[in-house]
């Protein structure tokens, strides 16, 4: 883990397979099941997909056990916001605060915090990795959390996509009935993207520790 401001977060993407209380989170969904469940899931990108692309700079993310071990897993929305838990006992998924005291302890101005679309100035290349982005558009990992470009799944279809040019990050935040909150970082960009997508998208996640009592 890695102390930024006041908070605890982890280092790498989650891989948990089960919820906090031992329950199996859904996984290994087809493409027609991950568009049209209302459950929580977990997939691992590229598995079982030729519907797959993917800009790694080290080698196939459309490899499951390689993108696996570089990025974690995939969940959707539901499982993010399941009362069951989907980070360990003593953490959670960050909300869209957590999120905003993180940005601000990088010094994204207080007035940008919450605005949507990209924010900031060099937070986002505070928080990425110093390796393993598309064309050179690596970090400097002044943050400690080493943040990848795990792609995505998409919610209409079930692609995967966008691994190693992209990066994202749920929040346990709703956003209406239909949308959960993100962050979002680019090769190409220094800054972070503040924005709302549909539940059944597939993201990464990177657990924060519960505030001490």
């Amino acid at each position: 883990m890695v102390l930024v401001g006041f908070q605890c977060w982890f280092v790498e993407n989650l891989r948990a397979t089960h919820y906090a209380n031992g329950d199996p989170i859904p996984a290994a969904l087809p493409a027609n099941v991950w568009s049209t469940t209302t459950e929580g899931a977990t997939a691992v990108f590229g598995e079982g997909s030729s519907n797959c692309n993917e800009s790694s700079p080290d080698g196939d993310a459309c490899d499951e056990g390689f993108s696996e071990d570089a990025y974690g897993r995939l969940y959707n929305w539901y499982a993010v916001d399941d009362p069951r838990g989907l980070c360990p006992t003593g953490w959670h998924v960050p909300t869209d605060q957590d999120f905003q005291h993180l940005e601000q302890a990088l010094g994204m101005p207080v007035e940008a915090l919450a605005e949507t679309g990209w924010r900031g100035t060099t937070e986002g290349d505070q928080l990425k990795a110093t390796t393993g982005w598309f064309a050179g558009g690596n970090g400097t990992d002044d943050s400690g959390l080493g943040a990848v470009p795990g792609g995505s799944r998409l919610f209409f279809n079930g692609q995967f996509t966008n691994a190693g040019s992209t990066g994202y990050l749920w929040a346990d935040t709703p956003s209406g009935a239909s949308y959960g909150y993100y962050r979002r970082l680019s090769f190409n960009e220094s800054r972070v993207y503040r924005g709302a997508t549909f539940v059944r998208t597939g993201y990464s996640v990177r657990c924060v520790q519960d505030p001490l009592e």
